[in-house]
């Protein structure tokens, strides 16, 4: 073989090895979902050592419960360093509808209002009338004393 030809193969050889080694290794993030909600970021792919934080979103009417697979917990969001292939599921619950009672109000009962009560009016005084003089032949009028006189 030529010196060129051995100089290009070892060449390629180097470049081929260099490139490889350079790329980083990557770990794929597969996210599930059970009842309604969304998870953020969904599943992908990540370099090595990335932490990547991932928040479960609830549709209306329902709540985050918990995350299942290769972490367990209710804390939300998590955070997860890629080091390895993993899977995720969130699970929402539904929240209960309310139940609407309907509820009566109470009729008033009308408070009596209580007036005062009337003072007795006093019955007025008569004066004992002078007993009558007698007027007869033998009757005189009766004398009249001022005092001082």
């Amino acid at each position: 073989m030529r010196p060129v030809s051995i100089f290009v193969i070892v060449l390629l050889s180097i470049i081929l090895v260099s490139t490889t080694a350079c790329e980083p290794e990557t770990y794929h993030l597969d996210i599930g979902v059970s009842g309604q909600g969304v998870v953020s970021p969904s599943a992908g792919t990540y370099e090595d050592g990335r932490v990547i934080a991932v928040t479960a979103i609830p549709a209306s009417g329902w709540e985050f419960d918990r995350w299942e697979g290769f972490y367990n917990s209710s804390e939300n969001p998590v955070y997860i360093r890629m080091n390895s292939d993993k899977a995720l599921n969130a699970y929402f619950t539904e929240l209960p509808i309310p139940t609407l009672t309907p509820t009566t109000t109470p009729t008033p009962t009308p408070t009596p209002t209580l007036l005062p009560k009337p003072s007795p009016t006093p019955t007025p005084r008569k004066e004992a009338a002078p007993p009558p003089i007698a007027a007869g032949p033998d009757s005189h009028p009766p004398e009249v004393v001022h005092p001082g006189t």
